[in-house]
């Protein structure tokens, strides 16, 4: 027989302590080793029986975080309040403390991602600015921002084959990162040892799937947000990172595929290429393009497998922003990076890897209650990264580029000069070898959203393109343009 010991001792307030060596967390009954229980996450107690609390390192949705993580900077991608920087970048409004000071540097400044408040920002011709972290990066003033410099929040290049991969599975190209412009190395395969490829960091939203592996040795993983590495010898490519990352190629045949891409909010992802049976294996597929609907999608990659000799792989995938991000041309609740491109199928013979995944463009936000002008040698980027290019062995394929990512300009004076850019195009996806055998697909479009007031000149290049000057606007694969401060 079992003998269950159970007690329950009565406290203040009419909360009831339950001593039972069979309890449960979740029984909806406070126990000795709880500190709260009500059956569930609730507002007051998180689904392991502890108090919310926000800095506790755990996230709570029933008490209104959206992030927790545990660390006391509320400058990062979680602040103080537990809302992700998603949520810190929801709504019209864009307020600087000022407590930063005047930002003007003198020379390359890479930023800390996450929101900045300045009294006043002057980017001097020839120098740059870019962000590291996710590739997030939001710069508020109280006063004038004057750019006749660059602010770069691209993402980087996905990295071309490499050296030959023969006796294991090296030499794909690693993925590039999301928004903070790092490509990806070329593939390598050091003898005697192995040198994996790498994923692209950086951005947000979920991860790629790794590309299978012909051996147990290197499975090209898939973008940690940013490009998914490419193929070595016989490996899927893996899928790209984000919000709507780009398939990867598949490997010569079935069981080689390639990896999927992310996919947020319930939408498909970017499939990843499959292996066909029997030889001579015409039915492989490439990588597929992340979803979104006209210039918004990623491309899929292109393989023209009667001009491409060997044992090829397929090319990866395109990255996209998502249908989610393409519903909100205003950008009122997806401040959000792009994706990453799927890495190419690596070829099946001893020869050279294939290329990786271009990162996504970053997001960026400039706010000014004063005036914004962007000098003729100015120019504002979250391009998306071009995807790497096969090695040179015959069948060697190349990776998807990223997606294009967000920028944001809002003040009641908006000038962009003759001469300037403003740009969030997808990354061109990378050659296969030789390149009639196909290449990676190109990445999706990205958006540009404006807030301008009466003082409003817009004659530099705009990519999305304008609709109408400064007319207020709200077109697809055009850039939306509001009346300040909406």
């Amino acid at each position: 027989m079992r003998l269950i010991l159970a007690a329950t001792l009565a406290f203040g307030c009419g909360e009831v302590v339950k001593l039972d060596e069979t309890a449960t967390c979740g029984d909806s009954e406070v126990n000795a080793s709880e500190e709260c229980d009500t059956g569930g996450e609730s507002t007051g107690c998180n689904d392991d029986c502890t108090r919310a609390l926000c800095g506790d390192g755990k996230v709570n949705a029933m008490a209104g975080e959206d992030c927790d993580d545990g660390d006391a900077d509320d400058t990062n991608a979680c602040n103080n309040s537990c809302e992700s920087y998603e949520t810190q970048s929801s709504g019209t409004t864009f307020t600087s403390t000022g407590a930063e000071g005047a930002f003007s540097p003198v020379g390359n400044t890479v930023l800390t991602s996450g929101v900045h408040h300045y009294t006043t920002i002057t980017i001097p011709a020839g120098v740059t600015i870019t962000v590291n972290g996710t590739g997030w990066l939001d710069l508020r003033a109280t006063g004038a921002v004057v750019i006749d410099g660059k602010i770069d929040l691209s993402g980087g290049a996905g990295g071309d084959g490499g050296l030959p991969a023969c006796s294991n599975a090296g030499g794909g190209g690693g993925g590039g990162s999301t928004g903070t412009r790092i490509a990806g190395l070329i593939g390598t395969n050091s003898a005697p040892g192995l040198v994996c490829a790498t994923s692209g960091a950086g951005g947000s939203g979920a991860a790629g799937q790794p590309g299978r592996p012909a051996t147990s040795q290197c499975a090209p993983p898939g973008g940690s947000f940013g490009g998914g590495a490419g193929g070595g010898l016989c490996n899927g490519g893996g899928g790209g990172g984000g919000y709507a990352g780009g398939g990867g190629g598949t490997g010569y045949t079935s069981g080689w595929e390639g990896g999927t891409g992310a996919a947020t909010f319930g939408f498909r992802p970017g499939l990843g290429g499959v292996g066909g049976s029997p030889a001579p294996y015409t039915n492989n597929t490439p990588g597929g393009g992340g979803y979104a609907t006209g210039a918004y999608a990623g491309r899929d990659g292109v393989y023209t497998n009667a001009m491409c000799p060997n044992v090829p792989g397929t090319p990866g995938g395109g990255g996209a922003i998502g249908a989610q991000a393409e519903a909100d041309l205003a950008v009122q609740n997806t401040f959000f990076t792009g994706s990453g491109g799927g890495g190419g199928g690596g070829v099946c013979a001893c020869g050279y890897g294939s290329g990786a995944g271009g990162g996504g463009g970053g997001a960026l936000r400039i706010a000014s209650p004063a005036s914004i002008t962007i000098g003729a040698s100015g120019a504002v980027l979250a391009n998306g990264g071009n995807g790497g290019i096969g090695g040179a062995t015959n069948g060697a394929t190349g990776g998807g580029g990223g997606s294009g990512g967000v920028v944001y300009l809002a003040s009641p004076s908006l000038t962009v000069s003759l001469g300037a850019m403003v740009s969030a195009v997808g990354g061109v996806g990378g050659a296969s070898f030789p390149s009639d055998c196909g290449k990676g697909g190109d990445g999706g479009l990205g958006r540009i959203r404006l807030s301008a007031g009466a003082t409003c000149t817009l004659s530099g290049s705009f990519t999305p393109a304008l609709a109408n000057g400064c007319t207020p606007t709200s077109t697809a694969e055009k850039v939306f343009v509001a009346t300040y401060p909406n």
